[in-house]
């Protein structure tokens, strides 16, 4: 995909390929930001060394080795570590999420389910008395998320001509 100008991810992979490729590919996306978090849970890694390996698929996806600015948005395998460390009531958030990204935000829908679903689901997770290591990947992978929406906006936004 990189040969015809696409980053490797689900919404180039649905776009240029098809729904089908977009399907697989969002599902490996997803699994591959469960596994670590998965991993490090049943190996009972504490605080920080919960959180890191939670975030590497995320930080690669975003920021690939050898491809600066070259990478996707990492919001499915966000959404695989979310999913995990939350589930289900990460689950219940972004089915909210949904609503307004398919009514509203046709264009940009996995901004909006994150950005109404993962506070929402952090809240229920909070309220449901959640392990604190868990709700600290969360908040992790989703400030990784935001600073990646919030670079590409200063990138394309950057100084205006005269």
């Amino acid at each position: 995909m990189q040969d015809i100008g696409e980053n490797p991810g689900t919404s180039a992979a649905w776009r240029v390929l098809g729904a089908r490729a977009g399907l697989l590919v969002v599902a490996f996306d997803l699994l591959k930001g469960a596994v670590p978090y998965l991993l490090a849970e049943a190996l009972r890694l504490p605080g920080a060394w919960l959180v890191l390996p939670s975030l590497a698929p995320v930080v690669g996806h975003n920021w690939p080795l050898g491809r600066p600015r070259r990478g996707g948005h990492g919001l499915a395998a966000g959404g695989g570590v979310l999913f995990s460390a939350g589930w289900p009531v990460m689950v219940y958030g972004a089915l909210v999420g949904a609503v307004p990204a398919v009514l509203w935000f046709r264009r940009r829908w996995g901004v909006a389910l994150a950005a109404v679903g993962a506070p929402l689901g952090v809240a229920l997770m909070v309220w449901a008395g959640y392990p604190a290591d868990a709700i600290a990947v969360v908040v992790a992978v989703l400030v990784v998320l935001a600073a990646r929406l919030l670079l590409d906006r200063r990138a394309t936004d950057g100084p205006q001509p005269n």
